[in-house]
């Protein structure tokens, strides 16, 4: 591994693990254990995002957009970037999150444009935006992590500016969840970095600066964080955690 900058990681259904770094994109083969680079790293730069389907792989990356490889030839076979004259295309090149749809759409996740939309067999983006003032609009343009829900197919996106959820599709409204200061059963943290589903169907959400929540109450907002343990004021600390029921109510 040529670089220690890991952003994304990706597992398919071939035993293949998929790594987004600064320096590109790499594999690893389980069998082996042998990273491999499968593209060239001035063909992508710096690999923020990553999301697998049986016969794809996405990449968000830093300055390049968005590709799609094709797994069969090792090859990109499609190049999605923002043009300065063309309103449908991606809205920042700088992509964060990928999320492949099961119908063939996409969303993507910018730093600095908010959320994308492809339909199934599109050539143009939908685009999502922060507009303050306005009630229902997404939380903030930085977008960080996006989320299929596997219990409804809601769509959840983790922001710099809280967490939400895609209540209304066709008006593109959004219900968002923030911190409220001296509110102990808020968001702890309006920077959210991952939300993920356990198998006893909660709702987990990891946050920067608030730690690991649980929503309790999608409709009232209530969330309950998880008590945090003394860390290291200095330097970096990874924590991996796998969740087997039972986990305290």
């Amino acid at each position: 591994l040529t670089s220690e900058a890991v952003q994304a990681l990706c597992p398919d259904r071939a035993g293949q693990l998929w790594l987004g770094t600064e320096a590109g994109l790499r594999w690893l083969d389980i069998r082996p254990s042998a990273f491999q680079r499968p593209l060239p790293a001035a063909a992508t730069g710096a690999v923020w995002a990553l999301d697998a389907t049986p016969a794809e792989l996405w990449l968000g990356t830093e300055q390049a957009g968005v590709l799609r490889l094709d797994r069969s030839t090792g090859r990109v076979a499609e190049r999605l970037r923002h043009q300065t004259n063309d309103t449908t295309s991606l809205a920042d090149n700088f992509v964060r999150a990928l999320l492949a749809a099961p119908d063939g759409g996409l969303w993507v996740g910018t730093q600095r444009h908010g959320l994308d939309y492809r339909a199934p067999g599109a050539t143009g983006f939908r685009h999502f935006r922060h507009r303050p003032g306005q009630a229902g609009s997404l939380a903030d343009d930085f977008v960080r992590c996006l989320y299929r829900d596997p219990l409804d197919g809601a769509l959840w996106v983790g922001t710099e500016g809280g967490l939400c959820r895609l209540a209304d599709a066709r008006t593109g409204r959004f219900v968002s969840y923030r911190h409220q200061p001296g509110a102990t059963t808020s968001l702890p943290s309006n920077y959210v970095r991952c939300v993920r589903r356990d198998p006893a169907g909660r709702l987990w959400v990891a946050t920067g600066g608030g730690g690991l929540c649980r929503l309790d109450d999608a409709r009232t907002g209530r969330f309950t964080t998880l008590p945090t343990p003394m860390i290291p004021t200095s330097g970096w600390l990874m924590i991996g955690v796998e969740m087997r029921p039972p986990i305290p109510p």
